[in-house]
């Protein structure tokens, strides 16, 4: 009876160091991912600026782009045409532009 006890109580004890062990590799995993996530963030931020900042001051017009639900507008774009953000982004930018370009 002890020895079966023992026994048991060793398999216990076997069976909670492995639980403990993967329970460590996996809050090492999901460490890793976490900061693979904010290095990618963080990079994606970078690029947003970077790309925002070339864009204004770019020395040519680009109206609107509607790409995957995003709305992209160049500010160059409302400084060249002599309008405002705001305008451009109600819509207004196309009074700015030739009846023969204008969107349908």
């Amino acid at each position: 009876m002890l020895q079966e006890i023992q026994k048991r109580e060793h398999a216990l004890v076997e069976a909670n160091d492995t639980l403990e062990l993967r329970v460590a590799e996996r809050t090492r995993e999901l460490e890793q991912e976490i900061f693979e996530k904010r290095k990618a963030e963080q990079s994606l931020r970078e690029s947003e600026e970077l790309f925002r900042t070339v864009s204004e001051a770019a020395p040519v017009a680009s109206i609107e782009a509607i790409w995957m639900g995003m709305q992209f507008h160049e500010y160059g774009a409302t400084r060249i045409l002599g309008s405002s953000h705001e305008n451009a982004l109600d819509g207004g930018w196309e009074d700015l532009i030739h009846p023969r370009i204008a969107p349908v």
